[in-house]
């Protein structure tokens, strides 16, 4: 609609009687081209719109369209968002409005803004990204993130400090609103709910006896990409989390936003043996394992003499490659599950897998004091008091370069 002929729009909270909350679905022309449809805008809740005749400090001439909003309390129940106005706009055409004298300008995105009189307007990107700008300071949000600015003036409702700097916002704070309403459909996307008082454990796939990544963060928000059934057949959120390859959440532990009852079922990943608490270097290692005879690996805390013999590099090697020596040291043996803890000079222990009878292996990254790099292990226990182990070391700075060392090592105690 255009908002030259809108005044005052409101909408009202629910009351005791019912659970709905009062919703008006608009269509703001914006500044946008009359041929191409405007940015969709959604009130609910406790919220007044209005066309607002005051001009914007950062845009004090324009002829964009202009509003106040005001919200009711901000209190978030029961994972329904008390008011506010959602915004939307498809395509790849940048519009421009002003919301309580604050400058926004999005593109693909949609938002969420809210308004607390003499407290805080507050905007939000749930998808896509918009830039704020007042009092002469700009801030450019991507999805997930908000900014805060103060209310004030004689209605309590005008800007009168610069946006707060971007940060993630908690999923609360998005948590409930209608975004079903909007013309385009949101990606799922799942968090905790203001009231959460549990900790919930992301896992490498779906099922309690999955191993454990991360406790959720209640500040954050994560994309769905897939769901699937533990082995009792309840189901469980595929997540996005910080770029890791599997990450799953039980979906009776977190609410959602958006579309996720289009999520798409994904096959689950297979279990794999977890590697036992302690292990603070492997990244990776075999599935598969063997369990045989104990040999002569050591079946309590042990102490080693290591001799670290010489770096040998081979391979592809820089003209000018120095080798990387070690010194004479000590190394702590202790078993830990299937496997063993190795603890020599590195900062953190390097978990052990049993290949075979007297055979261990580990692969992970180089210790940080080498820089970036990974490094290879594989001992051999040659009698009760002796073992040999062969290192393999490379470099990012020279993948193509490798350092082979053989370790000697002899009981101590």
């Amino acid at each position: 609609m255009d908002l030259a002929v809108l005044s005052t729009l409101a909408t009202s909270s629910s009351n005791s009687e019912s659970s709905n909350n009062g919703i008006a679905i608009l269509d703001i022309e914006a500044d946008l081209p009359v041929e191409r449809k405007g940015i969709t805008a959604v009130l609910f809740g406790d919220a007044n719109l209005t066309l607002d005749a005051r001009t914007s400090a950062a845009e004090p001439k324009s002829p964009l369209p202009a509003f106040t909003l005001a919200t009711g309390d901000p209190a978030i129940c029961n994972g329904s968002t008390s008011s506010g106005l959602l915004l939307q706009l498809s395509g790849e055409q940048t519009a421009h409005l002003l919301v309580n004298g604050a400058a926004l300008s999005l593109s693909a995105a949609t938002l969420y803004v809210r308004a607390t009189p003499k407290d805080h307007l507050e905007i939000a990107a749930i998808t896509g990204s918009t830039t704020v700008t007042a009092q002469g300071s700009t801030v450019s949000l991507k999805a997930a993130e908000w900014t805060r600015m103060r209310l004030g003036g004689q209605d309590g409702l005008a800007v009168v400090s610069a946006p707060s700097p971007k940060a993630a916002y908690p999923f609360a704070f998005v948590d409930g609103t209608p975004v079903m309403a909007l013309a385009s459909d949101v990606p799922c996307t799942v968090g905790l709910p203001t009231d959460n008082k549990a900790r919930v454990t992301v896992r490498v796939g779906p099922g309690q006896e999955r191993g454990s990544l991360f406790f959720m963060r209640p500040d954050s928000s994560y994309r769905v990409v897939g769901w699937a059934s533990d082995s009792k057949g309840s189901p469980w959120w595929s997540i996005d989390a910080y770029g890791r390859a599997q990450a799953w959440v039980e979906q009776a532990a977190v609410h959602t936003l958006g579309k996720c009852d289009q999520v798409a079922q994904v096959a689950a990943p297979p279990v794999i043996v977890a590697v036992p608490p302690g292990d603070a270097g492997s990244d990776s290692g075999p599935t598969n394992t063997d369990t045989g005879a104990q040999g002569f690996a050591p079946n309590t805390a042990t102490i080693w003499n290591v001799n670290p013999g010489l770096d040998k590099p081979v391979g592809d090697c820089p003209a000018d490659v120095a080798p990387i020596n070690y010194c004479p040291s000590l190394v702590a043996l202790s078993p830990k599950g299937s496997g063993l803890l190795w603890k020599g000079q590195e900062l953190t222990p390097y978990f052990m897998y049993r290949v075979r009878e007297n055979v261990y292996s580990y692969s992970g990254p180089a210790p940080e004091a080498l820089g970036p790099g990974t490094i290879k292990l594989t001992l051999v226990f040659t009698s009760p008091n002796t073992w040999t182990t062969t290192r393999i070391l490379t470099l990012s700075s020279a993948p193509a370069c490798q350092h082979f060392y053989t370790f000697t090592g002899t009981f101590l105690r």
